[in-house]
């Protein structure tokens, strides 16, 4: 350890130097007095960061190999992973400083939405060709662009933990894009839902796929996350000792090789089922589903190699569908939640119980080793409060659902090989 400190004056050159001990204080002056006399002074770097590729850091990095992440965590970080290698460009981890720093954020806006976009691919463009380079391919949004800057935070924060690194040079750096309002996701309007719910449209969209009626459902009525629900198992729908349905989400799932995507603590919860949706069916659904053996509360979901319900195979349909009823707006199938939180909001429930009921709150709803809810009541009342006076019809199976749910099973089966 060692203090330095230097003055200069218009009439002379004054250096002063303190040092801790004489080694250092001799290696100092000597290379002063060298400047001085206009010898040229080499700089050796006895740096011990580590020279792997930095994106072969990162590949361990995505593994969390002895660190106690929830499947979310892992996910968050293996999405960004191709964007990340672009933005590496074949730099070794050592050479990552904070110049290149200020290289990876200049570019970050300029990465295509699909990294295996034709024109870019094709072209085989580096980072550092893309400025000259007029691009015909849509670009990520400042809402990616901050997704990935903030693992990049976390990852060099990780870097530097593991001594990797000595220092993060992404720390105290942030990203300064004023999000276009048309990027931000927004609440669906009365006459949006109208037309996403009520009607022919509607029935045409869950032809086939139960998942793709009661999914939005449950994100509507009860402000549920896509994952959350898309992830239940047939046990996670229960009732309490007062004959009302709720659903427990959790972190655990009884069928071999499947994981839920559950955000974080807060979300493990118990969630109550809106009146609105057992009067649309959901009991019968349930039975229907428990009497076919399946042990998934949505079996026309594809579970993933990875153990994760395929949830873009809803997302994807739902955004489609949005456009033909030309729906404008960034409005996504997560917007249907932002409309629950927002109808509380409106008939001025109370905050604390609102994060509550989505998962963004500690203190949530827990239960014990037999699985019994505290007393609910207050959040059956709250939940119920949701209303939209949709003139919606109920739930109804046929044989192109069954034959969905057989197929999509039968693949299912075949990924966690069970």
């Amino acid at each position: 350890m060692f203090n330095l400190t230097a003055s200069l004056s218009f009439t002379e050159s004054e250096i002063t130097i303190k040092a801790s001990n004489s080694d250092l204080f001799n290696q100092i002056l000597q290379t002063v007095t060298a400047i001085n006399n206009g010898q040229q002074v080499a700089l050796s770097n006895n740096s011990n960061e580590d020279g792997r590729e930095a994106i072969e850091v990162y590949e361990e990095y995505c593994k969390g190999i002895g660190e106690n992440l929830s499947v979310i965590s892992i996910k968050n970080r293996t999405s960004v992973r191709g964007y990340i290698r672009a933005l590496f460009n074949g730099r070794k981890l050592s050479e990552i400083d904070r110049t290149a720093m200020f290289d990876i954020k200049n570019n970050l806006g300029k990465l295509p939405v699909y990294l295996y976009n034709k024109d870019f691919y094709n072209q085989k463009l580096l980072l550092k060709d893309i400025p000259s380079y007029k691009p015909s391919f849509k670009t990520i949004t400042s809402g990616t662009q901050e997704r990935i800057f903030t693992m990049l935070i976390s990852f060099f924060n990780w870097c530097v933990a593991k001594g990797f690194k000595e220092n993060n040079p992404f720390d105290k750096q942030k990203l300064f894009n004023d999000k276009n309002k048309e990027e931000k996701v927004v609440a669906y309007t009365q006459k949006d839902l109208e037309k996403l719910f009520v009607g022919d449209d509607f029935k045409r969209f869950s032809l086939r796929f139960s998942a793709r009626y009661w999914i939005p459902l449950f994100s509507l009525y009860m402000g549920a996350r896509r994952g959350e629900i898309a992830g239940l198992d047939v046990d996670d729908v229960k009732r309490d000792k007062h004959g009302r349905w709720y659903i427990q989400i959790n972190k655990n799932s009884k069928v071999p090789g499947k994981k839920k995507l559950v955000k974080n603590d807060h979300s493990t919860r118990l969630v109550p089922i809106h009146d609105k949706l057992i009067e649309l069916g959901f009991e019968r659904y349930v039975q229907t589903i428990k009497a076919e053996g399946y042990p998934v509360l949505f079996p026309d979901l594809i579970i993933k190699r990875n153990g994760l319900v395929d949830g873009d195979a809803l997302s994807i349909p739902f955004l489609e569908y949005r456009k033909e009823l030309k729906i404008e707006g960034h409005k996504t199938l997560h917007s249907l939640r932002h409309n629950a939180v927002t109808c509380l909001k409106h008939k001025k429930c109370h905050l604390p119980d609102i994060q509550q009921l989505i998962g963004h709150a500690f203190g949530n709803i827990t239960f014990d080793v037999y699985g019994e809810p505290s007393d609910m009541s207050d959040m059956f009342e709250l939940v119920n409060k949701i209303d939209y006076e949709l003139n919606l019809e109920p739930w109804s199976d046929s044989e192109l659902k069954k034959h969905t749910r057989e197929r999509v099973w039968s693949k299912s089966k075949t990924n966690l090989q069970i």
